[in-house]
This record gives C-alpha cells, sequence and structure tokens, in this order.
C-alpha cells in the first residue's frame, strides 16, 4: 500500500508545530493574495459590531454566533462573509478562533511574519485582552456541545 499524505490540515498542523517551536500558541496563514486564508479552525475577527469571517456561518456550532442562543443576553452582530486583510486582522476591535477543537480562543496578540526576512512586528489586537463578543461565544459554544443549550439538542 502506498499514500500520500497532503492537504491543509497537513499544512496547518506543520505551520502550528513551526508556529510554537518559535514561542507562539498557533499560525495563521494568508492565501495566495495575501488575505487571511480560510482554514480550520475558522479566525472571526470584530470590527464596528459587525462579525467578519472567511467562512459564512460558524462550521463548529449550530447557532450563529450574532444569534445569543436561547435567552442568553446580548445585543445581536451584523454579519459578512468577505475577505479579510491582514490590515483588516491587524485593525480588528477583537479576533479569536473558533472550531470544535479549539472551541473558541481569543486572539489578543499577533506576529506579522509574513515576510520571512523581516523582523516579525508584534500587534495587539483590539484592547489586547479577550473581547465582548469572544467572551460571550465561549460559554454559548461550551452549553451548545455539552447539550445545555435546549436550542442546539436534537430530539
Amino acid at each position: 500500500m502506498t499514500a500520500k499524505l497532503g492537504g491543509v490540515y497537513v499544512q496547518s498542523t506543520i505551520c502550528g508545530l513551526e508556529a510554537r517551536e518559535q514561542g507562539f500558541d498557533e499560525a495563521i496563514f494568508l492565501n495566495m493574495e495575501g488575505r487571511v486564508a480560510r482554514a480550520r479552525p475558522e479566525r472571526l475577527i470584530v470590527k464596528d459590531g459587525v462579525l467578519i469571517t472567511t467562512a459564512g456561518r460558524n462550521p463548529s456550532s449550530r447557532h450563529h454566533p450574532d444569534e445569543p442562543p436561547g435567552d442568553r443576553p446580548g445585543p445581536r452582530l451584523q454579519d459578512r462573509v468577505r475577505a479579510i486583510t491582514k490590515s483588516d486582522f491587524f485593525g480588528a476591535d477583537e479576533a479569536f478562533y473558533c472550531g470544535t477543537a479549539v472551541e473558541v480562543i481569543p486572539i489578543v496578540t499577533v506576529t506579522d511574519g509574513s515576510d520571512p526576512a523581516g523582523p516579525g512586528e508584534r500587534r495587539v489586537i483590539g484592547t489586547g485582552k479577550p473581547g465582548p463578543v469572544a467572551l460571550r461565544m465561549i460559554p454559548a459554544f461550551q452549553d451548545a456541545v455539552s447539550g445545555r443549550d435546549p436550542a442546539t439538542t436534537s430530539g
């Protein structure tokens, strides 16, 4: 039997290992146009009250991030599916990963390593602390996957 190892998950794993070897928590990819690449876990940003993603609805949850589950309070957000540039990402009010394996993880700083010859400039996202949307998403995600949110249970 012969097999070929390839695909986005493999690239993501290899680059994630490289990032961790350099002291970072994770790698964020840029596509050939220099925009934030669509990947798993999904990277979402919030700017001026608008949730922006390259993938549309949160693929890891039956709840859309702009819809507070059940009777959970919180403002509804507009959402946009579009390309995310580096400038968008660096200028976001908040950013976070969202996916089945990572759940919801706020991104508070990012180092631009897109130029391998460059020094890698560290940028703070928003206030440098987890933002209100990510903080609202964390318990909503946990409620959904644990079955505590009746809107996400089947039956």
